[in-house]
Formats: C-alpha cells, structure tokens, sequence
C-alpha cells in the first residue's frame, strides 16, 4: 500500500547565505511534487518547519507562500514558491538597501533593518479576511523559530537564596512555536505554543506577529537593529519571571536566534513527535531535510594569534622581504574578540542532526523494553495490578505537569488521558490490530502508564524512526553518478562572515542556483541517517543543472562597497 510521505524541514541560518537555503527548499518542493517515486508514496505533505536567523525567514516564507488561497493548483504553488524566495533572497535584498546613511543618524547598527521590514511586508502579508489554503501542507503545520531574548529569563532550581548562585543562571536562548490548523482539528496543542485556527489565520494581524519574529530571529547582534516582541505568559509557563507575576504580557526584544542554536534541529525533532504522535505508523515515512549553508567545519586553532609576543612583518625586511616584531596591542586584543565570535558562531553550528541516529537506536531499545515491560505485567498478581496502575497513573500525571511547566523549550507535553490514548494507539499499531483490552482495564492501563514513563525518561514520546537528508554546499553528485564521484562546490557570498553575497546580485543568483542543484544531488541519494535505503526521486537525472563556478573577486558593486567602507569608518569613529 501507497504511503504518505510527512516531511519536515530545519533551516540554519548564514546572512546572505539565505540564497543558498531559498534555492535548497524550493527545489526540494518541486522535486517531491514533480518527480517523486509514487510507487512507494501516493502524496507528500509539510508538516514540520523549524528555522534559525536567516532559515527562519525562509521557512515562514515557505509556508505563506503555500498556504496562498490563491493558487489553483500544486504546480502554481512551487512557482509562486520559486518567485517568493528568489525576490527575497536574490532580487530584493542588497548591500546598498541594507546600508544606511553613513553618518550615525540612522539606526544603531551596521545595516538598515528597514530593507527587510519592507521584503516581509511584501512578501508575508496576509490579505483580509482571506481563509487559507493548504496546497502541499499538511492539515496542522508546526513552525518552530529560535530567538536571542536580549531580556534573559531568570532560571533557579531552588527557592532558597543562599542557593541563588549555585542553582540559578539566566537563559538567553529563545523560541517561539506556531501551530497552525489549516483544516478544523480536536487534537489539543501544547499551552506554550501559538496556536491559530479558523478565524485568525483570516486575520492579517496574525501573520504580521509571524512576519516580525521572522525578522526578530534573524537581527543579528550588531549588524542589524533588535525587534521588540509582545510574548505572553502562557509561551513561558513557570518559566515566567518573578518580576512580572500579575501581567499576562511583556514586549522582551529579540535577536538572531542562531547566536546560540543555529542548527534547529532538536525543536524540529520535538515537533514531530508531537505531529506523528498517535499516527498509525504503517500510513506514513518521516523524512526531516536539514538545510544548512554554513559548513566551515572544524575551526579548531592550536596556534592562537593572541598568544604570540612576536609576529612576522612581511613590508620591511632588509633582506628578505620579512622582520620579526613585537606583536601589536591591538591587533592580539582584536584576535581575541574574534576568536571568541568563532567560538560563538561554532558552539551555535552544533551538528546535532546526528542525534536522529541517537533516536532510532534508541527506539530499537525502547521496542524492547516495551516487550519486556508487558511480560512483568502480565506475571504480576492480578489483585495487586488496580493499585500498581494507579500509582503509576499518578507518577505519569506529575511527569507530564512538570514537563509542561519548566522546560526551558516550548516542548510537547500534554495532559493526561491524551497520553494514554496515544501509547494505546502506539500499541495497536505495532500489533497490526485492534488491541481488545482499553484503558479501563487496569493490565493495560498500567502499561501504558509505565510505557509512557520510559517514553518521557528517555525523550522518545511520539518518535518515530526518521530519516534525514542533509542538504549543504560541499559536493555535488552528476545525474547517475555515485558518492565516489562527487564534485566540490563552492558558494560566492561566502566571505565577510556571510554577509558576502549582499555585495552584489551576481552572487546571489550563483548561490540561489547552486542550492537548487545541490538539492536535488541530495534528494537522488540515500539518506544521511535513517532506516530508508534509496533516494527519493523517481527519475534521478531530472534535476536542476550545476552552475557555473563564480569567482567572488569579480564583479562586486563598487558603490555597494564603498557605502559599506563609509558606514564601518563611521561607526569606528562613533565608538572610539
């Protein structure tokens, strides 16, 4: 029997590298509606969505431009898709928009957030009263987007004060959570999340609040302006501070979620065992595309600038063209900030897309485990299985509550009998059929109890064996090529912490095309974890061409660049 093929994406940001990611994602859209091997899969739909800095800006780009009740059908979608992304990211978005006048009248930062407040406000907004359409989405679409909360939000494991200290830190981390019912549902929804339906999604204002967090997570620190949020107390739970108890709002101002948590891949992942929770697994595959055009690898460096008391000068040598000097003041204490942004940037780009193969070993465990649970209980004395459930019943309803409260993430967890009907669902799936006993049977009400406590302890409630294809600009692979024949791939914009590609257009447009090819080299191959053994296109030759190598030395806007130079002289000279 045909499957459905439930795909979730997660977006690393990288400044201008957004051409890159644009051009990755619709690709992948237009490769599962065109060219998927509907011999396995009747349909496909995008459920899932998490984004950091620049990726959160694309996937809620993604789904405005899907959900547009304007289209007729699939394929206007992907193109009102392609259009969308290729005027955000290649034709809308440049360096003379972004730089604003190079005196310090303007905005306290190096570029004009103004240039991107106008690209969601034409591309994001909502048109009146207009309901939505869910053409390539799934009926409940989660979007995930990570934040820098400028604010900080106090954190302490104890009330005691003498404790403060030790137990106490402040959380600077962020996300906001949507969850949007594109059709009428009656499964509940995590309290922390944003949830609109019916009625709001009609409403621009909804999407304008969707639009200015976009933005929030990706106002990079310095670079661009903070945005102020209004953030209600439900989306922090008991995480709400002291300070504001007896206000149910507060405008924190945000930044660039990748800052702390560029790879979004653990929300992403969190979201989807939400989505697929009670979801007959014999209905659907999970695949999760991780979209990430920053792979600088390693930056590891055991030969630190900052330490050398001396350094070569390669201007003045009487003879050989070099003198060793004393290392300069400056340059040792400029080395050192700059070292402490890599590491910011590194810890950030966590690759923890690898944990998807954490996850399916340990659900190969868990099935185990489950095995070996319902044995204990069907040997245990019958008049003592009522009270053993109930305790059990009562362990998991304190579980659930905390979870729900005190997580420093918006997480999943839901109320009670709602999970008890989802690990009973989880059991009749696995059995291939109706299982007899329900939950007022106190051997299966225990069962389930215990089975979901083991599900909450190890962070496997609603998991699903996943599959991810990781999409990066490393290697391309030729139509009917293998692994062993991949070619190196380089973007343009990749230069000046990558916010290289705003320097000219022609940048752009390399990386926008170079996203697309790598996408579907991708797409033709295996996954990079995952219990699916092939690729996911029917025709792997009918895929977008390499472009051709753009030397990111040639044809930069002067003007751009000499706007750029004035702005940073400025800025120096405000500062020092």
């Amino acid at each position: 029997m045909a499957r459905t093929l439930r795909v979730a994406f997660a977006m690393g940001g990288g400044a201008s590298l957004g051409a890159f990611s644009g051009g990755a994602i619709v690709e992948v859209v237009r490769q599962l509606h065109t060219n998927l091997d509907r011999t396995r899969y009747d349909r496909f739909e995008i459920d899932v969505l998490s984004g950091a800095s620049a990726g959160g800006m694309t996937v809620g780009l993604l789904v405005r431009a899907l959900a547009d009740p304007a289209h007729r059908n699939a394929s206007e979608a992907v193109e009102h898709l392609h259009t969308a992304m290729h005027q955000a990211w290649v034709e809308q978005i440049d360096l003379e928009g972004l730089v604003p006048a190079a005196d310090m009248t303007g905005p306290p930062s190096l570029f004009d957030r103004g240039a991107v407040d106008a690209i969601a406000r034409s591309l994001l907004a909502w048109p009146e009263g207009a309901r939505p359409g869910r053409t390539l989405l799934g009926p409940r679409v989660c979007l995930g987007l990570t934040l820098l909360n400028y604010n900080g939000i106090p954190i302490s494991l104890s009330r005691e004060p003498a404790l403060g200290d030790a137990l106490g830190t402040t959380l600077f981390r962020d996300y906001r959570v949507y969850c949007l019912d594109l059709e009428s549902a009656d499964a509940p929804v995590p309290s922390r999340w944003r949830h609109l339906d019916g009625d709001a999604l009609a409403d621009p204002r909804a999407w304008k609040a969707m639009a200015a967090t976009m933005i929030a997570g990706g106002a990079v620190p310095v670079a661009f302006e903070p945005v102020v949020l209004k953030r209600l107390r439900s989306e922090y739970g008991a995480l709400w501070p002291a300070e504001l108890e007896g206000r149910e709002a507060f405008r924190f101002t945000h930044g660039d979620g990748g800052t702390f948590d560029n790879e979004p891949l653990r929300q992403a992942m969190r979201m989807i065992g939400f989505m697929d929770a009670g979801v007959p697994t014999d209905t659907f595959d999970r695949i999760l595309i991780s979209i990430d055009p920053n792979v600088s690898g390693s930056v590891h460096d055991f030969s630190l600038d900052f330490h050398r008391s001396h350094e070569i000068n390669p201007d003045f040598g009487l003879f050989d063209g070099e003198d060793v000097v004393p290392a300069d003041f400056a340059g040792r204490l400029l080395s050192n900030a700059g070292r402490v942004l890599t590491a910011l940037r590194g810890q950030a780009s966590y690759k923890d897309y690898l944990g998807a193969d954490k996850v399916n070993n340990r659900l190969r465990w868990r099935d185990d485990a489950r095995s070996l649970i319902s044995d204990l209980i069907g040997a245990l004395d019958p008049d003592r299985v009522g009270a053993l459930a109930r305790s059990a019943e009562r362990t998991l309803e304190r579980v659930l509550a905390d979870k729900q409260q005190a997580s420093t993430v918006p997480n999943t967890a839901l109320e009670l009998a709602t999970e008890l009907q989802r690990v009973h669902a989880e059991l009749e799936a696995d059995a291939g059929q109706e299982v007899p006993d329900g939950l007022d049977d106190p051997a299966m009400l225990l069962e389930c109890a215990l089975l979901s406590l083991f599900d909450q302890v190890a962070a496997l409630r609603g998991k699903q064996p996943v599959s991810v294809w990781a999409i990066a600009p490393t290697t391309w692979v030729p139509p009917g090529g293998e692994p062993s024949d991949a070619v190196p791939v380089e973007l343009a914009g990749d230069f000046a912490s990558s916010f290289g590609g705003f320097f000219d257009q022609s940048y752009r447009e390399h990386d926008f095309r170079l996203g697309a090819a790598v996408a579907g080299s991708v797409l033709a191959q295996p996954p990079a974890s995952g219990p699916l053994g092939s690729g996911l296109l029917a025709d792997p030759s009918g895929r977008a061409s390499l472009p051709a190598p753009l030397d990111p030395g040639l044809g930069t806007n002067e003007e751009a660049r000499r706007r750029f130079a004035d702005r940073l002289g400025h800025v120096a000279e405000a500062v020092l």
